[in-house]
């Protein structure tokens, strides 16, 4: 004799407050492309609650540097870089007079909410070398 099954009951929960969500991006690192000796800026923030933010150069090589935790600088050159807290959470660098070794990817992560994104920066122009 086949058995008979009921009706199957689906119960969809739907949460609706004010931040509830974590984990999403307000502003994520962007590609930037600049001239030597110019400016660049990146931006990261998942909001005001995020948490903890770490800014990171990566190199071609694959070796990670440590630039700022949160605002506060640990690897970074502070004649050419800086970090400032954005408006809405979040942290921004800027590097000025950028230079060839500035030519990376520079990776931001939210560690609250677990999240982390790498924008790439193109340094373009050459050397005016003599000989």
């Amino acid at each position: 004799m086949a058995r008979r099954c009921g009706p199957l009951l689906v119960v969809v929960v739907v949460v609706a407050a004010a931040g509830c969500c974590s984990g999403q991006w307000v502003e994520r690192p962007e590609n930037v492309t600049a001239r030597l000796g110019a400016s660049a800026t990146f931006n990261c923030s998942a909001g005001a609650d995020a948490g903890d933010v770490v800014w990171m150069k990566l190199d071609w090589t694959g070796d990670a540097t440590l630039l700022f935790f949160n605002t506060e600088p640990w690897g970074a050159d502070a004649t050419r870089t800086s970090a400032a807290a954005m408006p809405r959470g979040g942290v921004s660098i800027t590097l000025t007079s950028l230079e060839r070794a500035d030519d990376a990817r520079y990776q931001c992560s939210i560690k609250d909410v677990a999240l982390s994104d790498t924008a790439q920066l193109t340094v373009l122009g050459t050397s005016l070398c003599l000989y």
